[in-house]
């Protein structure tokens, strides 16, 4: 499995281009502990998957 993290670059090109969407999401996320975050990112990773492969049919 292979995880992503944000470079500091990427973090300020994102909160340049969607400031209010990002800090939306750090909002929701806060609401999680880091064990809960990781199975989130899980699951939505699965979800696009699932998705994608669907679109391929």
């Amino acid at each position: 499995m292979t995880y992503a993290q944000i470079s500091d670059k990427g973090r300020v090109l994102l909160n340049e281009i969607f400031p209010e969407h990002w800090k939306q999401i750090e909002r929701i996320m806060s609401g999680l502990t880091d064990e809960e975050k990781v199975q989130a990112i899980e699951l939505v990773k699965k979800l696009g998957l699932n998705a994608n492969s669907i679109k391929n049919r």
